[in-house]
Parts: C-alpha cells; structure tokens; sequence
C-alpha cells in the first residue's frame, strides 16, 4: 500500500506576504491585516531601497494592477470564507519532516 502525503494551508493560515529584490535579495513583508492598495503600489513600484534594482512592474500597467487586485483579495479571503460552508485550502509542497 503506498500513503500520499498532501499538505494544505487555509486562508487564516496566511499571515503576511513576502516580496523580495531577485538581485540582492532582500525582502519586504507586508501582515495581511495591513495590506493595502498603497502599500502594495509603493513597494512594486518604487526601487529596492538597498541596491536600487527595479521591479520591472512599471506604474499603471494592467500586470501591476492585477498583481495588487490579487494580494487584496488573499487579504480579505478569510474575511469572505468566514460563515460559510466551505472548506478552502492552498495545496503546498510538504515540509520534509512531514513524511
């Protein structure tokens, strides 16, 4: 008999999201329950404040604009979940540990 081992996270699992610079590789974290359209912008759009590197999501473009509209939406998932009956999960890869 072979066992699966699947791992899911829910909506009230998710604390924050982590944006990082690929080139120097700092990261801004930004808590779920301060999420915000400005904050969002301010980070994508503005250069790493530590080695300058760009985002390549340039103010106003339609990729900015869904990528912001989408980390809003995971904000208030678990507000919009919240009484319903439905379980909703994120499938993730399992910790190592967990097999």
């Amino acid at each position: 008999m072979t066992f699966e081992h699947k791992c899911f996270i829910s909506p009230e699992d998710i604390l924050a999201v982590r944006l990082g610079c690929a080139s120097c590789k700092a990261t801004r974290i930004i808590p779920i329950d301060k999420m915000s359209e400005s904050a969002l912008q301010v980070v994508l759009t503005q250069p790493c404040p530590y080695c300058n590197a760009k985002s390549k999501f340039p103010d106003g473009t339609n990729e900015l604009s869904h990528f912001v509209h989408f980390n809003i939406l995971l904000a208030s998932l678990s507000r919009l979940l919240s009484g319903r009956s439905i379980v909703y999960g994120f499938e993730i890869e399992c910790p190592k540990d967990a097999e």
